[in-house]
């Protein structure tokens, strides 16, 4: 008599009970991985913060803001919050993995929120 065996229901299953090290590695993992690895790069990191946010992020983000014809000063003042909170990050000494994640959700911040401002408007 033959028997059926699902052999996808057993593989992750015995994935499941493996030590944490053979589990797959999903993408958060792997970007936390590549952030614990930047330490050496910590000057490249503050400098990138120090120009890249306010010329290009916040200079670009409000031009598109003040082109929509939106009120923007709460959108400076956040602006601002976040470029000194990236700068202090760095002061602080903090591990990389704090301040490189800052500095991408802030880049994340300065496209999305014209983008959603504009979407708004649209509506």
């Amino acid at each position: 008599m033959a028997t059926i065996s699902h052999g996808k229901t057993r593989a992750s299953n015995r994935e499941l009970h493996q030590p944490i090290s053979r589990r797959p590695i999903g993408l958060w993992r792997k970007y936390v991985d590549y952030v614990d690895g930047q330490p050496t790069d910590r000057v490249y990191w503050l400098v990138k913060a120090i120009i890249v946010i306010p010329c290009v992020y916040m200079t670009l983000s409000l031009l598109l803001m003040h082109i929509m014809a939106v009120p923007i000063l709460w959108f400076v003042a956040l602006s601002m919050i976040l470029f000194f909170t990236n700068i202090t990050l760095h002061v602080a000494g903090l591990k990389s993995r704090y301040y490189i994640i800052a500095f991408h959700a802030t880049t994340l911040l300065f496209i999305l929120i014209p983008l959603l401002t504009f979407l708004l408007i649209k509506i």
